[in-house]
């Protein structure tokens, strides 16, 4: 689900998120040992966590697909799904947004912009296919 949220692309901020795990940008940003590790413990969790939500939400998808297959559809079963989809869908930006804000609240204002930079240029290189 892509969205703009606080000026971010939020399927951007999701995959550079992830991309905290990367120990050179880590290092770059002039980390602490122990907040290093928590960034890395935050980011590990968003993305079992983002995992969890991914399987959710294909099983949601595949029972609402299911029901439209059906001779009968049930009008408010397609309706119970629908909204079961959207909650999941919610609470993954939610997810997302958490992961964030306590990974930024570890930071520096000097070492946040530079995050943000660096989450930018390296996810328009990755779109831009360099």
């Amino acid at each position: 689900m892509k969205g703009k949220m606080g000026g971010m692309d939020m399927h951007c901020g999701c995959m550079g998120l992830m991309m905290c795990n990367n120990d050179m940008m880590l290092e770059n940003l002039g980390l602490s040992e122990p907040n290093r590790a928590a960034i890395k413990e935050t980011v590990e969790k968003m993305r079992k966590d983002m995992m969890d939500m991914h399987n959710r939400l294909r099983d949601a998808q595949k029972a609402l697909n299911d029901e439209y297959s059906k001779k009968d559809i049930n009008e408010g079963t397609i309706g119970e799904l629908n909204r079961k989809i959207v909650e999941l869908h919610s609470a993954k930006m939610e997810m997302m947004l958490n992961a964030r804000k306590s990974i930024m609240m570890r930071l520096t204002p000097e070492q946040r912009a530079k995050f943000s930079c660096s989450m930018n240029c390296k996810m328009n290189r990755k779109r831009m296919g360099k």
